[in-house]
C-alpha cells in the first residue's frame, strides 16, 4: 500500500514538474529547475548534472549542476567518455548501480576532465550508484540527465530509473520548445532591426530626394553658390566652406570675421586632409573639428566643402546626406563657371586673333569695351609659356585650365584691367604699361606664380616649367603685333637664364642683336676678353667673377654693388683692384666697359 502511495506522490510531483517546465521559456531556469526537481524527488539522488551537446565545440558540457564543484563546468565529453559519453552515444538510459561500475566507466575520461573532475571533487571511488538519463529529440541526443548517490543512507533504485527517464523526456520537449522560442525572440530582433533599417533608408531615401528638388530648385532660380551654403547652413545648423583646388577659401557661410580668420589661419594645417575621399581635420586645442568632403567631376577633384563641426562627435548621417549631395549641386555649379570660362576663352581668343591680324575694327572696339581695355593708355604683353612634359595633348590642356584661372585671378590683383587668355601651351596677359618700379612688380607677380606652382601644393604630380617675358611698351593697335612677337620670339633667349625665369624684352633686346651673329666669333671674343680673369688659379676666382658682373649691371656703383653682394667696402674695393690687374682694364674707360658687358651677354647665350 505504501509503495503504491509513494508512487502516486512522485506522479503528481512529476506532474507539477512538468507544469513548471513547460511554463517556463528560458532554457538556463528549466536546466536549473529540471536539476532541483530531479535531486528533490529522488531520494539517493545527492548530486548531479546535465550536459548539453554543443554543436560548435563538438563536446557534451556542463549547462546546469548541484553538489559539484565549480571546475566542473569547465568538462568537455566526448561521445563514449565516461558515464554520460556512453548514455550519450547509445540514446539509451544507463543504471550504473555500484561503484565498481561508476570507476570502470569514469576511468575512460581523458586526463584533463579526470582533473576537472578531481577539482570539482567528483570522486569515481565515492559514487555509490549513477542514472544517466539521454535527452532524445526526433531520435537525436541532445544532451544527458546525470544523477549520482555518494551516501549510504539511500541508494538508488529502478523506480528512480523509470521517474528519472519520464522527467528527462519531458524536459527535452522544454528545452527544446524554449530553443525555439529564443530562436523566435532572436528572429523578431532581427524583423524589427531590419525593418528599422528599411524604414531608416525610406527616411533617408526621402530627404535625399526633398534636399536634391530643393537645391535644385535653387540652381535653377539663380541662386549663387554663396545662397546656397547659407541655406545648407541653415539645414545642418554648421558653418560651411568650399576649397578650390589651389587651397583658396572660396565661398563660406561665416557671419563672423573672427570665425573666417580662425579658419584662413589654419589652411596649411588643412592642406594634408584635402584628398579625394572624405577625411576629418581635428584640431582638440582651439576645439576645431573640420569634416572634408571633395567635389568631383569625373575622377578628378575640383575643390573640397568643408563642415565645421563645434563638437567632436561626427556628424550625423542626415547630415553627411546633406553635404555629400551639396557636393554634386556644387560641382555641376562649377562646371558652369568652367563652361562660362570656356566661353569667355574662346571670345578672348577671337580678340587676340583681330589684334594680330588688325582686320575687325569693330569688333576689336567692342571686345575692348568689354575687357576694360583703354585703347588711351600704353600697354605691355606678358607671355607666360609652360615646359608641359606630358605628350598627351588633353591631359595637357586641362592642366592649363586648371591654372590660367588662378593666374587670371593674381593677374587682376597685380595688373588691373588686364586681359588674360589661353593660346596654345602659353597664357598671354594685356596689361596697362609698368612704371618705372616694373621690374619689382613681375618679380613680385612671379614668387606668387611660382608658390602656385610649389610642389608642396596639391598637384604635384604635374610635370612642367615655365618662363615668363614682359614686351616692350606700346600705343596703337598697329603696334600689337611687333610687341607680342616681340615676346614670342625673346622667349628662346631665356634658355641659358639660370638665375631666374622671367625676363623684359627690353633687357635681352642686345642678346637677340648679338644671337644673328656667328656663334664661334661670339665665343672667340667673349673668350679673350674674360680669359685671364675665368684661368685665374686663386681660389677667389669665382668671387671676382661674380663681383665684376655685378658691379657691372650697378653701373660701376660701388655703393649698390656692395649691398647687392652683401660685402664689406673694403672686400670690394680689393676684389675691383684685383680684376682690374688680371683683366688690365680701366673701369673708367667707356670701350672696357663695354666689352666685359659685351662677353657677359654673349655668354649667357651661347
Amino acid at each position: 500500500m505504501k509503495v503504491k502511495e509513494n508512487k502516486l506522490i512522485k506522479m503528481h510531483s512529476l506532474l507539477e514538474t512538468i507544469k513548471l517546465l513547460n511554463s517556463e521559456k528560458n532554457v538556463d531556469t528549466i536546466l536549473k529547475t529540471l536539476m532541483t526537481k530531479s535531486l528533490e524527488l529522488t531520494p539517493g539522488g545527492d548530486m548531479g548534472a546535465i550536459f548539453l551537446m554543443n554543436e560548435a565545440s563538438g563536446f557534451l558540457e556542463v549547462y546546469a549542476s548541484y553538489g559539484m564543484g565549480d571546475a566542473v563546468k569547465d568538462v568537455q565529453l566526448k561521445a563514449g567518455e565516461s558515464m554520460t559519453g556512453q548514455t550519450y552515444a547509445k540514446k539509451e538510459t544507463m543504471f550504473f548501480r555500484d561503484s565498481k561500475a561508476v570507476q570502470k566507466a569514469m576511468n575512460k575520461m581523458r586526463n584533463k576532465n579526470k582533473r576537472l573532475a578531481l577539482e570539482a571533487r567528483v570522486l569515481a571511488e565515492k559514487i555509490q550508484g549513477a542514472i544517466c538519463c539521454p535527452l532524445i529529440y526526433k531520435n537525436e541526443a541532445i544532451g544527458v540527465l546525470v544523477v549520482d548517490n555518494t551516501s549510504d543512507e539511500h541508494s538508488l533504485k529502478d523506480e528512480d530509473v523509470e521517474f528519472l527517464n519520464d522527467i528527462s523526456v519531458q524536459a527535452t520537449i522544454a528545452i527544446i520548445n524554449a530553443r525555439n522560442y529564443k530562436r523566435q525572440l532572436q528572429a523578431n530582433k532581427k524583423l524589427q532591426k531590419y525593418n528599422r533599417i528599411i524604414q531608416e533608408q525610406k527616411n533617408k531615401y526621402k530627404y535625399t530626394n526633398s534636399l536634391h528638388t530643393k537645391l535644385t530648385n535653387m540652381i535653377l532660380s539663380g541662386s549663387s553658390i554663396k545662397e546656397i551654403l547659407q541655406e545648407l547652413k541653415n539645414m545642418i545648423g554648421k558653418d560651411i566652406f568650399i576649397l578650390d583646388i589651389f587651397y583658396n577659401l572660396r565661398y563660406h557661410s561665416f557671419a563672423e570675421d573672427a570665425q573666417l580668420k580662425e579658419i584662413s589661419d589654419n589652411l596649411a594645417e588643412l592642406i594634408p586632409y584635402l584628398r579625394k575621399e572624405k577625411t576629418a581635420y581635428i584640431k582638440k586645442a582651439e576645439a576645431i573639428n573640420i569634416v572634408i568632403f571633395p567635389i568631383i567631376v569625373k575622377k578628378e577633384v575640383m575643390g573640397w566643402f568643408c563642415v565645421l563641426n563645434n563638437s567632436q562627435s561626427k556628424l550625423d548621417e542626415l547630415d553627411k546626406i546633406t553635404a555629400e549631395r551639396a557636393t554634386t549641386i556644387i560641382a555641376l555649379e562649377l562646371i558652369k563657371e568652367q563652361e562660362i570660362s570656356d566661353m569667355e576663352q574662346s571670345l578672348k581668343g577671337d580678340f587676340l586673333d583681330s589684334l594680330l591680324l588688325n582686320n575687325d575694327c569693330a569688333f576689336i572696339k567692342k571686345s575692348a569695351l568689354s575687357y576694360g581695355f583703354n585703347f588711351d593708355k600704353n600697354h605691355q604683353i606678358i607671355v607666360i609659356e609652360f615646359a608641359l612634359k606630358s605628350n598627351n595633348e588633353q591631359q595637357n590642356k586641362k592642366l592649363l585650365k586648371k591654372y590660367y584661372h588662378l593666374i587670371n585671378k593674381k593677374s587682376k590683383e597685380f595688373f588691373p584691367n588686364s586681359i588674360a587668355l589661353i593660346k596654345r601651351n602659353m597664357i598671354i596677359i594685356i596689361i596697362e604699361e609698368l612704371d618705372n618700379k616694373a621690374e619689382d612688380k613681375i618679380k613680385k607677380f612671379n614668387q606668387k606664380l611660382n608658390k602656385i606652382f610649389s610642389p608642396i601644393f596639391a598637384f604635384k604630380e604635374d610635370d612642367f616649367s615655365y618662363k615668363m617675358v614682359v614686351s616692350s611698351s606700346f600705343k596703337k593697335i598697329d603696334d600689337f603685333k611687333e610687341a607680342y612677337f616681340q615676346a614670342i620670339n625673346t622667349l628662346p633667349m631665356l634658355e641659358k637664364k639660370q638665375d631666374k625665369n622671367y625676363a623684359f624684352y627690353d633687357q635681352l633686346e642686345i642678346k637677340k642683336l648679338l644671337s644673328k651673329n656667328d656663334a664661334e666669333e661670339l665665343a672667340a671674343f667673349a673668350e679673350k676678353i674674360l680669359k685671364p680673369l675665368k684661368d685665374y688659379g686663386n681660389s677667389s676666382k669665382n668671387d671676382l667673377i661674380k663681383t665684376l658682373k655685378v658691379y657691372l649691371q650697378s653701373n660701376c656703383s660701388w655703393t649698390t654693388s656692395k649691398e647687392k653682394l652683401h660685402i664689406h667696402g673694403n672686400t670690394l674695393s680689393y676684389r675691383l683692384n684685383r680684376i682690374k690687374e688680371i683683366l688690365n682694364i680701366d673701369f673708367d674707360d667707356y670701350n672696357d666697359r663695354l666689352k666685359l658687358q659685351l662677353a657677359f651677354e654673349i655668354e649667357d647665350i651661347i
